[in-house]
């Protein structure tokens, strides 16, 4: 029981931090779509963009937030330019308790739509 208990315990809280990771990956991804087509809309600003992803991310309680926003001067671009969102998270602040085996892991969701001329 002493060899094998630890083992198990480092497995359980792996399996943990490993849900937790990929939860965290998909709701950025999420956030990051979500974004994307507030960014394709007109007369839209980033202030409109980060606001759909902090309202998003309130929701899911996810905290320590990055959002970018690429170009950043997108409403003005032609048709055609290409708009990244990038939304990334520290793991450490949004996992369910302390990291053993994933410490120090920055999690990212990004989404990339071209600007179109809508009809």
């Amino acid at each position: 029981m002493a060899i094998v208990a630890p083992v198990i315990l480092v497995i359980a809280f792996g399996v943990q931090e490993v849900t937790a990771a990929i939860h965290l990956q998909q709701t950025l991804k999420i956030c990051a779509y979500e974004a994307a087509r507030v960014a394709l809309q007109p007369d839209t600003t980033e202030a409109n963009v980060k606001a759909t992803c902090d309202k998003i991310l309130l929701s899911r309680q996810v905290v320590n937030v990055d959002v970018d926003v690429t170009p950043s001067d997108f409403h003005t671009k032609a048709y055609g330019t290409e708009i990244t969102v990038t939304v990334s998270a520290d793991l450490s602040g949004n996992s369910l308790g302390p990291l053993l085996v994933l410490p120090n892991r920055k999690v990212v969701g990004a989404v990339t739509v071209m600007k179109e001329h809508g009809e």
